[in-house]
This record gives C-alpha cells, structure tokens and sequence, in this order.
C-alpha cells in the first residue's frame, strides 16, 4: 500500500506488515505482533535518545526546558513512525521467537 499524499502519514495511516515472514503457516496474532511493534518503538527512541545526546547545544538556539519536553515528544513519535513503517527486524524477530508453539 502506497501513502500518496505525504501529509496522511501517520501511525493509522501506516500499512500493517502482516502476516510476519517466518510465522506457523495459518497462524498470525496481531496482538501479540503489536506488543512486538511497540518494543521495537522503544528501542528506537532509546536510540535516537542516544543520537540526540550527541549534539551540541549553544546557548544561542538552546530552547530550554520547553524545548527538551518537545522534542522527546516528538521523538517518541519518530520512533513509533519508524517502528511501524521501518524494518528494523527487532518486531519480526520477537514475534518469531514468541509465537513459537510452546511445548
């Protein structure tokens, strides 16, 4: 599914990668895949965290407080964006190892 219009991006907007390569044939928990999504998000915004701590901040164009609550907004909404519509592989590989029939 193709987004045309750039400005429609969002976490709705997003097309589901289902179902997840490597998953029991017939077998596809959407939940379980979600929970998955989510955790990668995390991991993304820990490393973008982790990018953005690198930058240097002068005095000059430093927004303060206000600014920092901001752009961990909007850095957890990079990540979940890059969760959903990246293939960071991390979702796959925990819905693989999750969905494993349990024995």
């Amino acid at each position: 599914m193709a987004i045309d219009n750039p400005a429609l991006i969002g976490y709705d907007n997003l097309p589901v990668r289902a179902p997840v390569p490597g998953a029991p044939r017939g077998h596809y928990d959407k939940k379980l895949y979600d929970a998955c999504v989510d955790f990668e998000a995390i991991f993304v915004k820990q490393m973008l965290d982790s990018m953005r701590d690198t930058v240097e901040k002068n005095g000059l164009l430093d927004g303060g407080f206000a600014e920092g609550i901001y752009e961990d907004m909007l850095y957890e909404k990079y990540a979940e964006t890059m969760a959903h519509s990246a293939d960071f592989g991390i979702a796959r590989l925990l819905y693989n190892q999750l969905a494993k029939p349990r024995v």
